[in-house]
């Protein structure tokens, strides 16, 4: 914050060649330190496999665990599960979406819906998980 204050007074008195330095490290300082945060995002992940999807949890959750994930069960119901998930930058949807699918039986009517939650706080990993 002083820091901005410090370019803004520098521009103020005329000094542009300290302001435009002073700029440049702010602007390479704050994308070193950028780099360091882990993405984390987080969804509402709503699972329909036809009658039986809640027969399918132990399966659904252990394809969510292998993906490195973390969740917690939200609803369940005879035709439907409901999960907030939080999912690193590297995890793909569409994979774990194939994954889920292929878990519901012949002829059965299939949902896998991914709903992005922008202002839900990231889950904490349990310890006995790791």
């Amino acid at each position: 914050m002083l820091s901005a204050l410090a370019v803004g007074l520098a521009s103020g008195v005329g000094l542009f060649g300290i302001a435009a330095v002073g700029t440049g490290f702010l602007v390479l300082t704050l994308w070193i330190i950028e780099g360091f945060e882990t993405h984390v995002r987080t969804f509402l992940l709503t699972v329909k496999l036809g009658e039986g999807t809640s027969d399918l949890r132990a399966s659904v959750e252990r394809i969510l665990q292998r993906a490195k994930t973390v969740f917690e069960l939200r609803t369940t119901g005879d035709d439907e599960l409901v999960y907030l998930v939080n999912a690193g930058g590297s995890v793909k949807t569409e994979e774990l979406s194939a994954a889920l699918a292929a878990l519901a039986p012949k002829d059965e009517k299939t949902q896998i819906e991914w709903k992005e939650e922008k202002k839900a706080r990231p889950l904490e990993k349990d310890e006995d998980e790791e």
